[in-house]
């Protein structure tokens, strides 16, 4: 609703796609929400969790202190939202230097972001109540880089990929979980 609402005051032209299921080596790789906008293309990895949130940008696991008094570990939304910007650049055969791409990570309000990355050109983070606004400035400082024409073009290149099966999402799902404990798992072992 507030990626909607911030296109709406922007007035540019505009896609949405959620859950974009971008293909790569037999695998997908799951895009949350995708803002294809004429001051370029947004990818957003939303993560509503709650609790305190402690992460920096390189480690590849952040970790989280519950309400309940009990600690997690999140997969680096960062590090996971470039590897979706990747796959989606590969997919639409676009170069990253050529391209205008943003990644914007957004918190639910049930969290305490305490110790993370500042932002920076292309990527931000942000917490749920503030994104209307913080997308707003962000596509109003940035000029048109893309045409209607393109984002039409790319829209139905990547819809059929909004549409999978509940099975294959879930499978999905069941791998991203289990790589996450593998490796959450082997970065335990190391770390004696």
């Amino acid at each position: 609703r507030a990626i909607s609402i911030a296109c709406q005051q922007d007035r540019r032209y505009y896609k949405i796609l959620r859950n974009v299921y971008i293909p790569i080596h037999g695998r997908y790789s799951e895009i949350d929400v995708l803002l294809l906008h004429k001051s370029g293309i947004y990818v957003f990895e939303s993560k509503n969790l709650s609790g305190s949130i402690y992460g920096d940008e390189n480690h590849h696991k952040w970790q989280r202190y519950k309400p309940n008094g009990k600690t997690d570990y999140i997969p680096n939304p960062i590090l996971q939202n470039d590897k979706h910007i990747e796959a989606l650049l590969n997919f639409l055969r676009q170069n990253k230097y050529q391209s205008r791409i943003f990644s914007m990570i957004v918190f639910g309000s049930k969290t305490n972001l305490k110790y993370i990355p500042e932002n920076r050109p292309f990527m931000s983070i942000h917490e749920i109540y503030t994104l209307e606004i913080d997308l707003i400035n962000k596509m109003q400082s940035e000029q048109n880089f893309y045409s209607a024409e393109t984002l039409d073009e790319w829209c139905r290149k990547l819809l059929p990929y909004t549409q999978l099966s509940e099975e294959e999402k879930q499978a999905h799902k069941n791998r991203i979980h289990k790589k996450f404990k593998q490796n959450h798992k082997q970065n335990d072992e190391h770390s004696f």
